[in-house]
């Protein structure tokens, strides 16, 4: 009987997504933005800086930035997070 845990193996995640536009990539092409412990992908800097901008601008705005892919798109109905969050009239 031993006393150790033997470690299993995992696989490494190598794909992930655009925090602000969803876009699926492998994560050596996304920019990685760290804040605090959590590591963020993107597109590149740009989307980036809109997601540091938008991401504390509106209770609404922040909870449609933090969901998941296919819950973004089904709440978005077609539209862009940049038509929803930066034009002019728009929903949030």
């Amino acid at each position: 009987m031993t006393i150790f845990i033997n470690p299993r193996p995992y696989r490494r995640q190598t794909r992930s997504w655009c925090q602000w536009c969803c876009k699926r990539a492998a994560m050596k092409d996304l920019f990685k933005l760290r804040d605090g412990p959590l590591d963020f992908y993107f597109c590149d800097s740009e989307h980036a800086l809109d997601w540091l901008e938008y991401r504390h601008s509106s209770v609404e705005a922040n909870k449609l930035l933090r969901m998941l892919p296919a819950e973004r798109a089904k709440a978005l109905g077609g539209r862009t997070i940049e038509e929803v969050l930066c034009g002019a009239g728009g929903a949030v």
